[in-house]
């Protein structure tokens, strides 16, 4: 699994759309791991203030038969449009901030992979001196999760030298929702 991305990281076409989307995925998620600059902290506010926001908006649709006569609806109108003006600069900030902090990373590959291993994951490689959380965090930078299958046949399978079948999935979340890794260097999807 880890060869494979591995595999991935070191095939990425900076010209294919779909690799672009993966690698600002993958900045981002880096981002959140190391980011403790002011950039983080400011972002981390305007989702508190959009949650706030969203809260505040659901609570006065609730309340709106509360607000009576000209007076009252007039107060209801200007309360939600401007906790709507609100919620939409909070998500514009959130998407300018996110965007500002991906530009910033650039992202280590040259400290993820030693160029002269020929095997990423082999003896003297960046990889085979981490510890298992540095392992965790880079692998989490790539994948969203894994999922272990059992054939359903595990006799038929053991029988044909398979015994289970791991899928890796390299995935990235963006507007485009989500999205499959290509297929890697050993010619299985990723």
């Amino acid at each position: 699994m880890t060869e494979r991305v591995f595999a991935r990281m070191l095939n990425l076409d900076h010209e294919d759309a779909d690799d672009l989307t993966l690698m600002r995925e993958v900045a981002r998620r880096f981002a959140a791991q190391t980011d403790t600059s002011a950039t983080a902290n400011e972002l981390a506010e305007y989702k508190a203030q959009l949650k706030h926001t969203e809260q505040s908006l659901k609570d006065l649709y609730e309340e709106r038969g509360l607000y009576k006569g000209k007076d009252g609806k007039t107060a209801w109108r200007n309360a939600v449009s401007t906790m709507l003006a609100t919620q939409a600069r909070c998500h514009d900030e959130i998407e300018r901030l996110e965007a500002e902090q991906t530009e910033r990373i650039v992202l280590p590959i040259d400290e993820w992979y030693a160029a002269e291993s020929n095997d990423p994951t082999g003896p003297g490689s960046p990889w085979s001196t981490w510890a298992i959380i540095k392992r965790r965090e880079f692998l989490a930078l790539w994948l969203d999760g894994i999922t272990v299958t059992q054939p359903e046949d595990a006799l038929y399978a053991a029988a044909r030298g398979r015994a289970g079948h791991a899928e890796v999935g390299t995935t990235g979340h963006g507007r485009r929702g989500r999205r499959r890794g290509r297929r890697g260097t050993d010619g299985r999807s990723g």
